[in-house]
């Protein structure tokens, strides 16, 4: 499992804090900011994941209904890698996205 803390000081959110798990392919997402997860969901959703809310978590995965997934230039394969080969490109690439919209990120 990966982890990465996020914040940020949005200028129409405010305060935004947030939670993001990665186990295997699947992503464990908690913000303090209903309106900021909103947001996030339909942007994954807008590509193929599917979402299930939960109390206080929401669980996301990104491959939907496909063994491959691609990411960037990155092709993610249920078939060929491991688990933690997946964990560790999609918490590069999370952390990555996050740093270039000004969050603070701390990965655990």
């Amino acid at each position: 499992m990966k982890e990465l803390r996020i914040k940020q000081l949005h200028p129409t959110l405010g305060k935004i804090e947030g939670v993001m798990r990665i186990v295997g392919h699947i992503i464990y997402l908690k913000f303090n900011s209903n309106s900021y997860s909103e947001q996030v969901m339909l942007q994954m959703q807008s590509k193929g994941a599917i979402i299930t809310k939960g109390k206080g978590w929401i669980r996301i995965n990104i491959f939907g209904e496909h063994r491959v997934a691609k990411i960037e230039n990155n092709e993610l394969d249920l078939d060929t890698e491991s688990p933690e080969q997946i964990e560790t490109k999609l918490c590069a690439f999370f952390k990555k996205k996050y740093l270039e919209s000004k969050f603070e990120v701390i990965e655990k």
